[in-house]
């Protein structure tokens, strides 16, 4: 069985969707109007991410699709799977530490995609493949999420 770019944007939906999962728990425990505004947003900006990578999706799929190394694949799956794992549902005890924790989060998934990039790169040693464009895509909107969560951070 061959790999392909899909196979990684699914991976990248897989994880948004995680991460989707956890803002809706943390929204459930709740009580606080403010903080479940904020875990609104979170979730907003997540379900955005979603849209925004089966739009990639479907515009891939309308051009033949690239395999990618079996090697490079099964080490970019094996970064998301334990990625995925070590995402806990954390303690909020306020409206900082949601913040907090939604930078984090999108600051470890920014840099789980430049090194899957990398890896990509590193075996391909070419920048204008399929998979590397399409995870400059996904950079670029977890760059925009990294800004947009510390903007409101520093504004609070």
């Amino acid at each position: 069985m061959s790999y392909n770019t899909l196979d990684l944007i699914d991976k990248a939906i897989m994880l948004a969707e995680k991460r989707k999962n956890i803002y809706y728990g943390i929204y459930d425990r709740s009580e606080n109007k403010q903080d479940q505004l904020v875990i609104k947003v979170l979730i907003r900006l997540t379900m955005k991410d979603v849209d925004r990578y089966v739009e990639l999706k479907s515009a891939l799929e309308k051009d033949p699709i690239e395999d990618i190394d079996f090697l490079v694949y099964d080490s970019a799956a094996n970064l998301i799977n334990n990625f995925v794992k070590s995402f806990l549902e954390p303690s909020i005890n306020s409206l900082s530490d949601l913040l907090e924790f939604a930078i984090s989060v999108e600051e470890k998934t920014y840099a789980l995609f430049i090194d899957i990039q990398g890896r990509i790169y590193q075996n391909e040693k070419k920048d204008d493949s399929q998979v590397y464009v399409a995870l400059n895509k996904l950079i670029e909107r977890k760059k925009t999420n990294v800004e947009s969560i510390k903007f409101f951070y520093d504004k609070m």
